[in-house]
């Protein structure tokens, strides 16, 4: 990995109990503080967006609400990172996300969550 490119961080968000939200929200947060001591530039719409739905809920969790941001933030970064909490395989971004990348050629990487070290592999 290149600690020149831009990384975009896909991981799932929504979900109707708020505490999973907070969750998912909380080890992504982690993800980011660790990739941005190891000197990565990285974005991630959960980090991003959590504290100001929390903050202000007329503006919403839900993908919907927020794919016009995420896809400018998508074109605008070189890579993706997946990080893969519950639920990745069920979230309609992290799949957009995904398809996203691979129909303009960028490289996804992938990383799970309790690891102390970070490791990245190429999704399949």
């Amino acid at each position: 990995m290149n600690k020149d490119l831009l990384y975009y961080i896909s991981s799932p968000y929504s979900h109707e109990d708020a505490i999973v939200r907070e969750d998912r929200y909380l080890k992504v947060t982690e993800l980011v503080e660790k990739m941005m001591l190891y000197g990565f530039l990285v974005y991630s719409p959960i980090a991003y967006g959590h504290p100001i739905t929390v903050n202000n809920p007329k503006i919403g969790p839900g993908w919907e609400r927020w794919q016009d941001l995420d896809t400018k933030m998508l074109n605008a970064c070189d890579a993706m990172i997946v990080y893969k909490l519950d639920g990745w395989k069920e979230s309609k971004g992290v799949l957009m996300e995904i398809f996203n990348y691979n129909l303009h050629g960028k490289d996804v990487w992938d990383t799970k969550p309790g690891k102390h070290q970070l490791y990245f592999g190429v999704v399949q």
